[in-house]
Order: C-alpha cells, then structure tokens, then sequence
C-alpha cells in the first residue's frame, strides 16, 4: 500500500465510522423523494424493447409457482369484478352469426351417425313397443276378467267352486274363457271378410279385365255360388294354416290364445285339420259351443273331437318356440334364417342367468270370492279328458 492509500484510510476511515447511517436514512423522507421523482421522464429513458429482449421469458415461466398462483385467486372475487352484462352489451350477436355458414356447418354434420350413435332408432323402437305391450297386456288382462265373471256365475247357479284367477302378472297356461275365444272369434271374423273381400276384388277385376264378362256375386246365378265356395274354402285354408304353422290365428294371437294339444304339445297337422273341418258342426244351434261355458275344460266340440285344448298364451312361455314354424326356422343353416338370440348362443356360452324379481301385480281376482294369487309360477292348469 503506496503513502497515497495510508492517508485516505487514516482520513476516511473514522469519518464513515462517525456518520450515523441508521439516522440518516431515517431522516430521508422518503415519499417527498418519490414525488420529487419525474416518472415520466424517467420511462422515456427506459428502452422497453432492450428491456423486453433481455428478459428469458422461458426462465421466468419455470420460477413461476403456477399452482400456488392459482390457489391465491380468489375466483368469486374476480367474478363479481365482472360487469356481464357490459360484456353482453359489446358483443355484437349479430355480426358473429352472420359470420357463421350454417350450410357449410350443416354440410360437415353427419346425422346418420349422430342418430345411431345416439341410438336414435332403438329408443323410438323400445318406447313404441313398451306402449303397445302395455296396452295389450292391460286389454288382455281385462278380458280374462270378464272369463272369471262368466265363469263364476256359471259356477255359482250349479254350486261349484269358483275359478281361480291366474298367478303373477300373466295368465299363460291358464285354460282361455269363453268372453276371450268369442273375442278372438270376432276378430277372425272380421280379418278373414276383409281378406276375402280384397281378394274377390281382385279377382273381378281381372276376370271383367281379360273376359269382359260382368261378375255379379247375387246368389240367383253361378258367381254367387262360386263366391260362396270360395268363402268357405278361404275360410278352411285361414284356420288351417295358422293352427298347423302358429296353433292360433289372427284373432287368437291378439288376444293371446293358443290351441295345444291336451298334454300341452304343439298341434299336429292331423289335429289341425280334424279341428277345422268339425268346427263348423259346433254352430248347430250352438250346441257345440255351450261346453265352453259349462264345462271346468272350457273345451267345445270341435276341442274334444280334435283332443285340443286352447290357453292363454301372452308369449312368455316356450310353446312359441316349440311350433312347427319357428322350429323349422331354426333348423335351416347359420344366416338370416337364424334367430339373433341362437347366433349369440352359438358364438358365445351364456352365462348363469339371475333369478327374475317377482312380480308386483297380480291380475284381479273375480267371480265367487277367489282370491288373487301373487307367486311367481305360471298356472298349469290341466284339461279336463
């Protein structure tokens, strides 16, 4: 250290160490120093671009704690600081839908696959089937209410025990009434005239079409008697071929009947056409039918000849998988013949299936004091040999 230095420290030295720098800064005001302070002049001689180049924008991001950040906003507070309506009132809807191309938007929408993603079909498909089974099964479940009614006069002015009404919420297995077979009866009635009448209209036509011969159905002259034949004959061959392929018709399978053999079998053809071609002896003066109201079998004439029963059959049993037609369906070869339900058991084992919940409702008991039944079993009700 040169003599220079020695004597600016001897000198230097305890001048700073006499100054009371504590007191001093607490004598500086700090506030009249700031506003001494020319801000703006002070901003213009700060280079913001040289600034912002020098900073690492990455480097700051890193140090940035964003999840404490987020934690110390206070989000209703900066929600409530926003005027939405203000926002609403600056946003001009009008301008952005008018820049919006609904073509071009509806264009780019496959709607086909939006409705089938969405299930589209397969919900108006179960709503429009869970409406229809219920209807019929709750027009079903009255007519077997008037067959108890029928039933049980019957059983009280010849003093035997009433029916009793079927178990659970179905009435399959049990022996049909006379009010539902007279129903189906009706109904048959009306689908075989209105099938007739379609097909003699056709007939006419073309018979007046290529002959030119004038077809008057008056029963004085031979079309008359041919239409009468033709009646007859489209009336065999109805109830014929529905009770040999389905073991109902038309009517029958509305009002969920069934005609079986008496241990409960499917009909065979033999049966089907024994029954049909006695029917029409049943409607001598009625004597033929009126078994089906005396009678614990319910069984009419053409029943006891054919040895055939007719049930209740609302399609909660196997018997409709047991017919001849649905049985032959599922004989021909893997394709579109084959029933969903058998590919899929085909392909894969089916698993243990849970025991059904038991029934809540239980059709009303009517005629001579029975009492509804709430199990679970469907009724067996056994014919009467």
């Amino acid at each position: 250290m040169n003599p220079v230095e020695r004597l600016l420290g001897a000198v230097i030295n305890p001048v700073v160490d006499a100054v009371d720098v504590e007191g001093v800064v607490a004598k500086v005001d700090v506030d009249r120093l700031v506003n001494e302070v020319d801000l703006d002049a002070l901003l213009e001689k700060v280079d913001i671009e040289a600034l912002l180049a020098r900073i690492d924008v990455d480097a700051l991001l890193d140090r940035i704690d964003v999840d404490e950040l987020l934690a110390r906003i206070d989000v209703t507070k900066l929600t409530d600081r926003i005027d939405v309506q203000a926002l609403v009132d600056r946003l001009d809807v009008q301008s952005v839908i008018d820049k919006v191309d609904i073509d071009a938007l509806v264009d780019k929408v496959d709607v086909a696959a939006l409705a089938q993603r969405a299930g589209i079909d397969d919900i108006v498909s179960e709503a429009t089937r869970g409406v229809t089974s219920r209807v019929l099964a709750m027009a079903r479940r009255q007519i077997v209410g008037l067959d108890l009614i029928v039933n049980g006069i019957w059983a009280r002015l010849v003093h035997r025990p009433g029916p009793q009404p079927p178990s659970g919420t179905s009435a399959t297995g049990a022996v049909a009434g006379p009010v539902s077979r007279l129903l189906a009866y009706f109904v048959d009635i009306a689908v075989l005239s209105v099938g007739f009448s379609v097909l003699t209209s056709i007939v006419t036509y073309l018979v007046e079409l290529f002959f030119g011969n004038k077809v008057d159905a008056t029963p004085s002259n031979k079309w008359g008697w041919a239409f009468a034949v033709g009646y007859l004959t489209f009336g065999f061959l109805y109830w014929l071929i529905g009770l040999t392929i389905a073991g109902s018709s038309v009517g029958k399978a509305l009002i969920g009947l069934r005609v079986l053999n008496l241990d409960g079998r499917p009909l065979r053809g033999r049966q089907a056409f024994v029954r049909v071609i006695v029917y029409p002896f049943s409607f001598i003066l009625g004597l033929g039918l009126i078994p089906i109201v005396t009678a614990k079998s319910h069984r009419a004439l053409h029943d006891k000849v054919a040895r055939t029963t007719v049930r209740y059959d609302w399609g909660d049993s196997d018997q409709v998988s047991r017919t001849p037609l649905t049985r032959w369906l599922r004989g021909k070869p893997a394709g579109s013949w084959v029933l969903a339900e058998e590919a899929e058991k085909a392909a894969t084992p089916s698993p243990t299936r849970a025991p059904a919940p038991a029934p809540t409702t239980t059709i009303a008991a009517v005629g001579n004091g029975a009492a509804a039944g709430n199990g679970t079993a469907k009724p067996t009700v056994r014919a009467d040999r």
